[in-house]
């Protein structure tokens, strides 16, 4: 079962995802929580994943289609707290180029507006915070 909390940080929506992304229902549900946000008008949107798991590649597809949705709003997302298996997937499967991956919540609300430490699409974190050595990148 896969519950999303919504909560508000300043200007910037956090979703709190807890439980399975799996096909079905918990990845509507994602998709619809993003849809939600952007019907809101809003278009600074953290994913909080510290309590999120994925058993295979529908996470994935997930997030994927809630960046694109966020995107095309003209917004920007950015993934907390990711665990370990669905960032090797990420960086497996080169989709990693496309999200923002922050280690902290307090880190990705403080680089909403503030120049972007994207190299080519990746967060520095991902390429040489602790994340990326406890992945042996």
């Amino acid at each position: 079962m896969l519950r999303i909390d919504h909560r508000r940080v300043k200007d910037v929506t956090v979703l709190d995802v807890k439980g399975q992304i799996a096909p079905g229902d918990p990845e509507l549900a994602l998709a619809a929580a993003v849809r939600f946000a952007i019907r809101q008008g809003y278009r600074k949107l953290v994913l909080n994943l510290a309590e999120a798991t994925s058993s295979d590649a529908s996470g994935i597809s997930a997030l994927l289609d809630a960046l694109l949705q966020m995107r095309a709003a003209g917004g920007e997302l950015k993934l907390v707290q990711i665990e370990r298996r669905f960032a090797q997937l990420l960086i497996v499967v080169a989709l990693y180029t496309y999200f923002d991956v922050r280690e902290s919540e307090r880190e990705a609300l403080a680089s909403f507006g503030s120049a972007s430490r994207l190299v080519h699409g990746v967060a520095p974190v991902m390429l040489a915070g602790s994340m990326a050595a406890s992945l042996g990148a």
